[in-house]
């Protein structure tokens, strides 16, 4: 899944709890529930795989990795935006939660912890790469555009309409 994606429904999940440490678990959650479902998402440029061992993929730093850094920072920045958008109170953006931010920050921070893996490649980010590896195994094959998107709009979707209809 896209950051927009992950975002959306960490916060989405993180709204619905009144204490922030879990309302930063439920996203965090979210991001492998909704992970484990096909769905399309941009190939890194930078991303060195290793396809009989994959905890020896790796990120290259050079011109690649900028031009991804741009993507992800799009992506991220669009995810935490649409976030707000969708889910902010009456009184505008002063009226979001921490609970709703701290959803986003769990929903979209194990990605994060990838590229931190590839660059430290020690425990907690062992675990979560394992982790990410092994939710990834169970969808097979990537579907193509516009299908694998298609999902993703679906899960978003879901999780608004499950989020309001609760909370």
């Amino acid at each position: 899944m896209i950051l927009t994606t992950h975002a959306i429904v960490g916060a989405a999940a993180g709204r619905l709890f009144s204490d922030p440490f879990v309302a930063f678990s439920a996203g965090f959650a979210s991001h492998f529930i909704i992970d484990a479902i096909p769905h399309w998402a941009y190939n890194l440029k930078s991303r060195a795989r290793n396809e009989k061992e994959p905890l020896n993929d790796d990120i290259e730093i050079g011109k690649k990795f900028v031009g991804d850094l741009a993507r992800i920072g799009l992506d991220f920045i669009v995810g935490i935006f649409a976030a707000i958008f969708i889910f902010q109170g009456e009184d505008g953006f002063m009226s979001l939660s921490v609970n709703l931010l701290s959803g986003v920050a769990g929903g979209i921070i194990p990605d994060f912890m990838q590229f931190l893996y590839f660059k430290i490649r020690q425990e907690p980010f062992i675990a979560v790469q394992k982790l990410h590896i092994y939710v990834h195994q169970g969808i097979g094959e990537i579907p193509a555009l516009p299908y694998g998107l298609i999902s993703q709009v679906v899960v978003i979707a879901a999780a608004i309409l499950i989020s309001k209809a609760i909370f």
